[in-house]
């Protein structure tokens, strides 16, 4: 089994001429892609405890997102 990553997936459909809203509706719909991102996610939040609050305040989609908030907390 090949491992793809999340830009690979993304540049696969860029390179099938897919950009923005229709872009984004192939991502969506991409199984594997989303198996990807919710097993990441959950790995980040993890590492990463934020609270209720800010889980629904902030999109907190890379880790990098955490770091941040972590640094503000």
């Amino acid at each position: 089994m090949i491992k793809e990553s999340l830009q690979e997936i993304q540049d696969f459909y860029e390179n099938k001429g897919f950009k923005g809203e229709k872009l984004e509706m192939k991502l969506k719909e991409d199984k594997k892609y989303q198996r990807i991102l919710l097993k990441r996610k959950k790995k980040i939040a993890e590492k990463f405890k934020e609270s209720k609050k800010e889980k629904k305040k902030f999109v907190l989609s890379t880790e990098r997102d955490y770091e941040i908030l972590t640094k503000i907390n």
